[in-house]
């Protein structure tokens, strides 16, 4: 029921496509996924335009279709990673969704004070990797994760360095310094 449709949150929105690309690509029809990954846009657009990528605490306002208003946690890293994960593995991302999560993700990564909220390298690593996958317009987004993957790069699994590295390979801003720390993190 498309009514139904505007009353997800960030984190249905995500839920709900994970768990569809992890069940199988033909385990939702194709309306389904549409209609996710266009709340997807409608919420994204709706968060930038309330700057909710500045802080972990930052809600995001929604007026559901009926009922006064409310506010929703917005995307972090985790969720919108799983999201870009699962429209990947089920190809039913947009251009508009693409452009949108990665101007979402480079604004909350060049905030100062929000580390708590996108920089989580593990699931950051694999909201990159989505988006390379699946695009070669991803702006800055590269350049601004770079000081945080830089900084936990100790940490990283090995599954992920190896995700970061495609990345940077494959990518048209070749970064010499980045691949050699990741080279060398990979060894």
């Amino acid at each position: 029921r498309p009514q139904r449709m505007a009353e997800l949150a960030p984190r249905d929105v995500s839920n709900l496509t994970w768990a569809f690309a992890k069940a199988g690509a033909g385990m939702a029809p194709d309306s389904l996924l549409t209609g996710l990954i266009g709340r997807a846009s409608e919420l994204l657009r709706e968060m930038l335009a309330q700057q909710c990528f500045r802080g972990p605490r930052k809600s995001l306002k929604i007026r559901p279709s009926h009922g006064p208003a409310a506010s929703v946690d917005a995307f972090e890293v985790e969720s919108l990673g799983s999201l870009l994960w699962a429209s990947a593995e089920l190809q039913c991302a947009t251009p508009d969704f693409l452009a949108l999560s990665c101007e979402y993700l480079e604004q909350g990564l060049r905030q100062r004070g929000s580390r708590a909220h996108f920089h989580s390298a593990v699931p950051l690593a694999q909201a990159l990797r989505s988006v390379v996958r699946l695009s070669t317009e991803y702006g800055g987004l590269l350049e601004a994760a770079t000081p945080i993957i830089l900084e936990e790069l100790h940490a990283l699994p090995a599954h992920c360095v190896q995700d970061l590295q495609w990345c940077w390979e494959v990518s048209d801003r070749q970064d010499r310094g980045m691949l050699a720390a990741l080279e060398s993190r990979a060894r």
